[in-house]
């Protein structure tokens, strides 16, 4: 596949992505002057413990099924691919409700501040909706479907947005606001599973047996711990904040998470899109990867850059009891970035099936963050938060990227990467600061040493944009 041929691709998977992203801004102004900074604690809560218990409902099946999927085509289809992970996947959602049921005390004052058998349904129905459609939104993906995949995902992202608005409007509670996640998910997972069923694409898997399930189940467990690990070491900020500060102090900072998420118009799409590109074409398109790398680390790095230096614009539209998350919001943009950027320097674990390193490194990365977090939350709160999340995150995907590479050579070199990622701390540092407007001149110099850095891509992709306008005439 040729470098047009990708960045094609790449432009259609990342539709949904730019839908998605700007109803996310289109509701930041109206969710946070509706919700309270205390409600939209306790909705984020409900989001992380969903999010962490979903790694257990997988185990690790999603990615056996994206890893194998195109790799046998013989007797089985992906669709029947997806009905073999995903009736696994059930089998384990099984097991997490009754575990929910037994501790639904623990989690619900979690959670919600009180004691309450409801909350631990609605996460246990919610869960069950997020493996359907996860697996059905999969099927499209992995069959690079790009049509497909994008109506999906933006029907996801209207239903579940769009209707959370709308009830906002009507009132503005965490149990309103979980209700209607968990209704509009529900009703997603049926009417997906239905288009789906009447297309044939789930079929009973020819061929299984217990070599097969231990090759899906060798491949899959690894994940377990490390998806776990990384899933909390994502909340961990949050957890500990809601424990030595408050609900409040969650919402805060969880505003700052979703605005670094305007991140996301560039990272959602090459997500999607990337694993399937790998695991298609890594034995022959080595040197793609390897530009591509280099692609993405320079577009990330300047739209994250533009975000920071027009923080002021975005943050015109935020309720006022969430300003106070502009403080850490450019160093918090700083881990969508490099998590983008270890999509292309981590695949050589997956590719060679070493999978049990990235539990190794999660442990070190979440090792890492609960200690800084314990020593920087009680002090210094959200910005303790913040500080404690980026630097185990630099840690972990370096040490990740560096084993990976050892497999795999998707890197030439990790000096382009570590200087983007040096600009952008310089910015989120000089934002603490706090220099008024003569801030932007040292902005106007580190988009100069970006440029200087990344030359080479710059000048390709204003040649390749020249190309595609004459070619237009």
């Amino acid at each position: 596949m040729g470098k047009k041929d990708f960045f094609k691709s790449l432009v259609g998977y990342s539709v949904p992505s730019y839908i998605g992203a700007a109803i996310s801004l289109f509701s930041i102004p109206i969710l946070t002057r509706l919700f309270s900074t205390e409600e939209m604690g306790k909705i984020n809560m409900f989001i992380a413990y969903s999010n962490i218990l979903l790694v257990f409902c997988n185990m690790g099946y999603e990615q056996a099924f994206v890893r194998f999927c195109n790799e046998d085509k013989s007797h089985n289809s992906i669709g029947s691919w997806a009905s073999l992970c995903m009736g696994i996947s059930l089998i384990f959602t099984t097991f997490v409700v009754f575990g929910t049921l037994i501790f639904f005390k623990e989690i619900s004052l979690a959670i919600y501040g009180d004691i309450s058998i409801w909350c631990i349904i609605a996460i246990d129905l919610f869960l069950l909706a997020r493996v359907i459609t996860q697996y059905t939104t999969l099927i499209s993906r992995m069959s690079q479907n790009v049509i497909e995949y994008s109506i999906q995902t933006i029907i996801i992202t209207i239903t579940t947005k769009i209707i959370f608005i709308v009830a906002a409007f009507w009132d503005p509670t965490f149990v309103i606001a979980v209700k209607i996640m968990v209704y509009s998910n529900l009703l997603l997972a049926i009417a997906f599973l239905l288009y789906f069923k009447s297309k044939k694409f789930f079929a009973v898997f020819v061929g299984v047996d217990k070599r097969l399930i231990g090759k899906l189940t060798k491949y899959s467990l690894p994940f377990v711990p490390t998806f776990f690990i990384s899933t909390a070491n994502l909340y961990l900020s949050q957890l500990i904040l809601r424990k030595y500060v408050g609900f409040e102090a969650v919402g805060i900072y969880a505003n700052a998470v979703s605005v670094a998420n305007v991140l996301s118009i560039v990272q959602s799409g090459f997500n999607a899109y990337w694993p399937a590109f790998v695991f298609a074409n890594y034995k022959t398109e080595q040197k793609n990867i390897q530009h591509i790398h280099k692609f993405v680390v320079w577009a990330i790095t300047f739209f994250a850059m533009l975000a920071i230096a027009g923080q002021g614009i975005l943050y015109i539209f935020v309720g006022n009891n969430f300003r106070e998350s502009q403080l850490i919001f450019p160093l918090l943009i700083i881990v969508p970035a490099i998590y983008t950027f270890a999509e292309t320097t981590r695949i050589g674990i997956r590719i060679a099936q070493k999978t049990y390193y990235e539990l190794l490194v999660s442990v070190c990365s979440v090792g890492i963050n609960v200690l800084l977090c314990f020593i920087l939350i009680p002090k210094y709160s959200i910005i303790g938060a913040a500080l404690s999340t980026v630097f185990s995150s630099i840690i972990g995907v370096y040490s990740a990227s560096i084993i990976s590479n050892k497999y795999y050579q998707s890197v030439q070199s990790f000096i382009p990467m570590t200087l983007a990622i040096l600009i952008l701390f310089i910015m989120a540092c000089l934002n603490l600061i706090a220099l008024g407007n003569s801030k932007y001149y040292y902005y106007i110099l580190l988009f100069l040493a970006l440029f200087f850095t990344f030359k080479n891509q710059v000048i390709q992709i204003f040649h390749y944009g020249y190309v595609q306008i004459r070619g237009s005439k």
